[in-house]
């Protein structure tokens, strides 16, 4: 194997080990994948310091792993760490700080936790904005992610972004009107709001 330009084969080694797992990942091999994801971890850690973006990624990758497995006990203090290691090494406002984010609050999301992910989601959403401008692709799927968690709660005031607006029920038709005839179902407010449960 060839040295990498840190003179480090161990980074090298991490790094297949860590594409070996994804590949197992995919196949939803995820207990095949957990132990090559944490042995990536550690030989990363040792070969570039427990602060090196790498050992961010890395961290999040373990992490994922567990989130999608379903155990955010495991998953949520690996993405505060990566999160952590990210933001040290990259600055508050990077966007690879926005993924971070993001995937932290995806773990508070599967266990319904709408008040800890607004704000996580929130600040991703400033970050991809600030970055990729207000009407970037990538921007208003993070405004539709930010959306998800209250549309279906119906908590529609609680919305943590001035661009997410609640949906806006239309006007019930006129009772002599033609769309009334044609009409067979209720138009009243709570209805607009049922397609979202």
């Amino acid at each position: 194997m060839v040295p990498n330009v840190n003179g480090s084969v161990q980074d090298d080694d991490a790094s297949a080990l860590n594409a070996q797992a994804i590949e197992l990942c995919q196949q939803r091999k995820y207990v095949e994948a957990e132990p090559l994801f944490k042995r990536s971890l550690a030989v990363m850690e040792k070969a570039l310091g427990a602060d090196h973006p790498d050992v961010g990624i890395s961290l999040n990758n373990l992490a994922t792993l567990y989130r999608v497995q379903g155990n955010y006990a495991e998953a949520e203090p690996l993405f505060k760490r990566s999160l952590a290691v990210m933001e040290k090494a990259l600055g508050a406002e990077h966007p690879d700080v926005a993924i971070a984010l993001f995937n932290l609050a995806m773990v508070y999301l599967k266990q319904g936790d709408c008040a800890a992910a607004g704000p996580l989601l929130n600040r991703a959403l400033a970050i991809r904005e600030k970055a990729l401008g207000a009407e970037h692709l990538d921007v208003m799927i993070a405004l539709f992610n930010l959306a998800g968690p209250y549309y279906p709660q119906g908590k529609y005031a609680e919305l943590p972004h001035p661009r997410v607006a609640a949906p806006t029920p239309p006007e019930p038709p006129t009772p002599n009107s033609e769309e009334a005839k044609e009409s067979s179902f209720s138009m009243s407010p709570g209805a607009c709001g049922s397609r979202f449960r």
